[in-house]
């Protein structure tokens, strides 16, 4: 089974965002922009604290196409 997956990505304007997939791929969440790496990860982190989350989330950085970077 696949986790719920959270992909961070720069978007046109270069802010960063991030957004949660659920376990059968569908955005479920989008965050606002963020103009640092390390604010928008802050905002991850606060998401992941406010849901309860039961088998783990997989974490990972996306181009603007969707193809995955790499796990953060």
């Amino acid at each position: 089974m696949k986790l719920p997956r959270v992909e961070i990505f720069r978007g046109k304007n270069l802010g960063w965002y991030f957004r949660l997939r659920s376990s059968n791929g569908k955005i479920v969440a989008q965050s606002e922009g963020y103009y640092s790496k390390r604010n928008c990860e802050n905002g991850i982190a606060a998401l992941i604290n406010s849901i309860e989350v039961r088998n783990g989330i997989n974490i990972y950085e996306v181009d603007r196409h969707g193809k995955e970077k790499y796990a953060v």
